[in-house]
């Protein structure tokens, strides 16, 4: 299984029509770093499941903890059967931070920081 992070990913050289494919699906490629974005999750399905046949391997979206900034993929998760963002890649909350009493004190407090940091003012 390959793990695909937010920060971006490397893929092997595909072809005008594929990179065509995935610029249409919502993943931006960045010339200066060579790398990959998932810009759009609206079709995170399609991405799968194309990065799925460029890679020839399972893909699963690492997920980025809110509170800590650890990585963990969703098939981590003991929440995973009622997630309802299950395999997007995200913001979440890790089984570590979450074990914590006081995770929700955290998470708002995380949360608050995150979207203070994207207001544009």
């Amino acid at each position: 299984m390959k793990v695909i992070t937010t920060e971006g990913f490397k893929l092997p050289y595909l072809g005008k029509e594929r990179y065509i494919e995935l610029l249409r699906i919502g993943v931006r490629y960045e010339k200066k770093t060579r790398t990959f974005f998932i810009q759009d999750i609206s079709n995170v399905d399609q991405i799968k499941k194309v990065l799925s046949e460029i890679l020839k391997d399972d893909i699963a979206f690492a997920q980025k903890c809110i509170i800590c900034k650890s990585r963990f993929v969703c098939e981590e998760c003991e929440f995973t059967d009622y997630c309802e963002t299950k395999n997007i890649p995200m913001l979440c909350i890790c089984r570590a931070c979450y074990s914590k009493t006081d995770f929700a004190e955290e998470y708002f407090a995380s949360l608050k920081n995150q979207i203070n940091n994207h207001v544009v003012s």
